[in-house]
């Protein structure tokens, strides 16, 4: 439901407001959360590593798509973004030393190979990719990389912790944005805009990313 909830509320809500503001509310909750279960602070390490994962699943992700999502739709992005189990599995093997199976790369290859076909069988690649397609695949490589790591961050923090610090981490850069985009552009939506902004940001960034960090 995210890609969709996201173009719905990107037709009346600016995609900075979008993406940086739900990052702001999920941040809170994450605030209360730790607090709560009394997490002990990440070391210097951790703290470096909590920001590869915040510019990947709190920033980037979020973010790219909304710009994409602006002109294009949730069908499409929902395609393009199918590569991102690809993209996470470089940087596993990158970052986190992983090692899948020939047979997970040949199934990778494959559907890499089918998302360029309707790419191109659609008419969406003539010579140059559109500024929405480079938006997604921007968000998938940015979110790869935050996966990857995250997960095994997760092994020391716990999945969870991983993407509630993460979401600290990232709150002087998301609550100044999105403060921002919405005294520059401040939204009139409807029911059913602001009903999907929440949503979105609800599934997004907590919940499907807390449960990916853990499954990584």
């Amino acid at each position: 439901m995210s890609l969709p909830a996201t173009r719905v509320a990107v037709r009346e809500i600016d995609p900075w407001f979008v993406a940086f503001g739900r990052a702001v509310g999920a941040a809170l909750l994450a605030c209360a959360y730790l607090r709560l279960t009394r997490a002990p602070r990440p070391t210097r390490d951790q703290w470096r590593r909590l920001t590869i994962v915040a510019l990947g699943v709190v920033v980037g992700f979020p973010l790219f798509t909304s710009l994409a999502l602006t002109t294009q739709t949730a069908a499409h992005g929902a395609v393009v973004v199918t590569v991102l189990p690809a993209m996470t599995a470089v940087f596993a093997v990158l970052r986190a030393g992983e090692r899948p199976p020939p047979v997970f790369w040949l199934a990778c290859g494959a559907g890499v190979v089918a998302v360029l076909t309707f790419l191109v069988t659609t008419g969406t690649v003539r010579g140059a990719l559109t500024a929405a397609d480079l938006f997604l695949l921007a968000a998938v490589t940015l979110c790869g990389l935050g996966y990857a790591e995250g997960g095994a961050l997760a092994r020391e923090l716990g999945g969870a912790r991983t993407i509630c610090w993460s979401l600290v981490v990232a709150l002087p850069a998301t609550l100044p944005v999105a403060l921002t985009a919405v005294l520059a552009h401040p939204p009139r939506a409807g029911a059913a805009a602001a009903g999907a902004y929440y949503g979105s940001g609800c599934v997004q960034v907590v919940d499907a990313y807390g449960q990916v960090v853990t499954r990584c």
